[in-house]
């Protein structure tokens, strides 16, 4: 498969991409800010902190994918 990261919301995000992001999951807000996810820095805001938190957990990698260039999976 075409390496696709790095192209925005237009690039095919591959299978093997899309998993739990234990990243995401402990360090929401730096994991976010170095792939260029800054909807993880509403982790600071109370109730929407869960509500994000579990969102960078199942869609981040996707997300991480499609905003920054990778050299492979």
């Amino acid at each position: 498969m075409e390496n696709t990261s790095g192209q925005g919301s237009q690039a095919a995000i591959p299978a093997e991409i899309n998993k739990w992001n234990w990243g995401a999951f402990f360090l929401s807000w730096v994991w976010g800010i170095s792939h260029r996810i800054y909807l993880s820095l509403l982790c600071f805001v109370p109730i929407a902190n869960v509500v994000v938190w579990i969102l960078l957990c199942v869609k981040g990698s996707g997300w991480a994918w499609q905003n920054k260039k990778w050299d492979d999976f």
